[in-house]
């Protein structure tokens, strides 16, 4: 090639070069339009532009994740994903059709998950290019899905970016995106209705799932993860034949047996002092499946866990209680979220969730019984002693060879002899009027009626051996007695009306010697005829 043949060569490759490059600028930027209006449920989606330069593409579907509760949509899962990397999508061209113009960016969107990354909107310029973030949010967000309203003032035809990043640890975490607009004009001052909160924001909560077929408020992430079954119909042994509240077959409870399950509560709130959120749980005996528990803000990630449980060291087949303190410095409103980790053939059963605005104590324990015989240790049959602000002493569970200087039954009731035990108090220093408080577990409540039943020995100058009931902030005395029994256990009887509040009973003695011992307290239903 002569050079005169090069440089027309050169000259006409470099023109058909620049033809080029300005046809693909002006097919970048042409057949712009006014507005943009998606649902995602019929064409309009096609409409978009998935970044070809980006990690991954955002997913268009309708079943997935089914917490969404609505139809198409677009949403991106962390899953699978690495940290840091990044999915776009991008309007069509809008152009506005008189100068100065301004425009809203109008659309839904739900941020969720324990790991979740950032949700940014950007705009892109014909003549200046992608700019700065025009809107950014990351954290948890809710379980439920928001409206957000952008005012933008563009200067040149335009498209809206929408950038969505995976979190700091690769888990279940969705981001998404639906009824995008974006149109001439400021943004409407009234709000667009949004799905509301399962349950507004509670300072309480109590669930037993008797009377409710759904999750309580709580919100599940993912297909039928968590779900609300009877007792008795068995997931192949997996989960166990009674519900924690009722103790049959006939109650119920949530349970799931998928990998890696993620509830979230209603959103809570905090009094500024320790609170406490507790539940029952079930693990399938001999497994390696694990319950992590997490406190997660509105607008945070969440941390280490606060709690972690598992089947290894637990008895065959027993619910278990599971007490989280949350201390003062937790943040006003925040999630409790509840990941469970399965291996091979698990399930995990939940029962009685409790958050309370007091810290944590044996009284918050739910039970449908609560017989006792005080052989074993006050834990273990949910009893609590009152508290610092309660009382102003102790009862002590010990046999009868502590009361070997005869002030005390040289028996107990249960056996008969003297290896049995039981509730005794004594004061080196009575004082007139102090008190020793004893609180039964949280009883359940019922339509029928209750008998409660205990054997009590008082000895001589003794104080007043009290019963109250204690439903929610009443508390009314039922039965007292200061006669001593004579050297001899003795039986009480009392009736409980039926009433539709969990309830406690407690056991008050007003002493100025020592004395005063109970033994065997059981809750029982008597036969209906």
């Amino acid at each position: 090639m002569n050079f005169a043949a090069y440089w027309a060569f050169l000259l006409v490759s470099i023109v058909l070069d620049c033809q080029l490059s300005q046809a693909q600028t002006t097919s970048v930027w042409a057949n712009p339009q006014s507005y943009f209006s998606c649902d995602f449920e019929w064409t309009c989606y096609r409409d978009i532009s998935q970044d070809l330069n980006d990690d991954f593409q955002w997913s268009r579907n309708y079943e997935s994740p089914p917490v969404w509760n609505r139809d198409y949509n677009m949403f991106i899962n962390a899953r699978g994903r690495r940290p840091g990397q990044v999915a776009r999508f991008k309007t069509p061209v809008i152009s506005p059709t008189w100068w100065p113009s301004s425009y809203c960016i109008q659309f839904s969107y739900i941020i969720m998950g324990p790991y979740v990354g950032q949700f940014e909107v950007i705009t892109e310029n014909e003549s200046h290019g992608v700019g700065d973030p025009i809107w950014i949010s990351s954290g948890l967000q809710g379980p439920y899905w928001n409206t957000e309203y952008i005012d933008y003032q563009p200067t040149d035809s335009f498209k809206v970016i929408f950038k969505a990043t995976v979190g700091p640890i690769s888990f279940n975490s969705y981001i998404g995106i639906d009824n995008l607009e974006v149109y001439d004009g400021e943004c409407q001052s009234t709000l667009l209705p949004t799905q509301s909160l399962p349950n507004s924001t509670l300072s309480e909560l109590n669930c037993d799932f008797e009377s409710n077929s759904d999750l309580c408020g709580f919100t599940s992430m993912g297909s039928y993860r968590w779900r609300h079954r009877e007792a008795g119909s068995n997931y192949y042994n997996l989960l166990p034949n009674v519900d924690h509240t009722l103790n049959l077959g006939i109650g119920h409870y949530i349970y799931s047996n998928y990998d890696e399950s993620v509830l979230y509560s209603p959103s809570l709130t905090s009094s500024g002092s320790e609170t406490c959120f507790s539940f029952w749980y079930y693990l399938q005996p001999r497994s390696t499946g694990e319950l992590l528990i997490y406190l997660q803000s509105l607008n945070g990630h969440i941390g280490d866990p606060l709690a972690v449980t598992s089947s290894l060291g637990h008895g065959d087949g027993q619910w278990q209680l599971q007490q989280v303190p949350l201390l003062a410095t937790v943040p006003a409103t925040f999630y409790i979220v509840l990941i469970f980790r399965r291996n091979y053939s698990s399930g995990i059963g939940i029962d009685d969730f409790l958050y309370k605005q007091s810290p944590c104590s044996w009284r918050h324990i739910q039970a449908t019984t609560g017989n006792c015989n005080f052989e074993q240790s006050l834990d273990e049959c949910g009893y609590i002693q009152g508290g610092t602000n309660e009382d102003d002493f102790n009862w002590n569970l010990a046999g009868p060879i502590t009361m070997a200087d005869g002030t005390g039954p040289n028996v107990d009731h249960s056996f008969g002899n003297s290896s049995g035990h039981y509730m005794y108090i004594q004061s080196s220093f009575p004082v007139a009027g102090d008190t020793a408080k004893l609180f039964t577990p949280m009883l359940t409540s019922t339509k029928n009626p209750r008998c409660l039943i205990f054997w009590y020995y008082i000895d001589q100058d003794v104080g007043e051996l009290e019963v109250y009931l204690e439903i929610l902030d009443a508390v009314d005395k039922i039965w007292y007695s200061k006669t001593p029994t004579g050297h001899q256990w003795k039986l009480a009887k009392l009736d409980i009306v039926p009433i539709s509040s969990d309830f406690t009973v407690n056991s008050s003695t007003y002493m100025y010697v020592e004395g005063g011992e109970e033994d065997k307290a059981c809750i029982q239903t008597p036969p209906i005829n």
